[in-house]
């Protein structure tokens, strides 16, 4: 597959940098805020690290949905997020 590394959406006024997050460790969140400052993002949508993340950093949200399943943050509980954007 040749996907793309991130994506930018918009909806209803809000931009999203989405990516999967496999080239930024977490350590690297405030390397997402700065990329989603570089492209007007208010929220970046990511995921890899297997626990759920919901941090603002410089007014930049950043959401992780976690794991289902094989949670690396060892509880003993699944973590999701829904999200629902409406794009047309």
């Amino acid at each position: 597959f040749n996907l793309d590394r991130y994506k930018v959406l918009e909806y209803e006024g809000l931009r999203f940098y989405v990516t999967h997050g496999d080239v930024y460790s977490f350590s690297r969140v405030n390397y997402l805020a700065s990329k989603a400052k570089e492209f007007n993002c208010q929220v970046v949508l990511f995921g890899h690290i297997h626990y759920p993340v919901d941090i603002t950093i410089d007014g930049i949200r950043l959401l992780n949905p976690g794991s289902l399943l094989y949670n690396r943050d060892e509880s003993k509980i699944g973590y999701y997020q829904l999200i629902y954007l409406l794009i047309i």
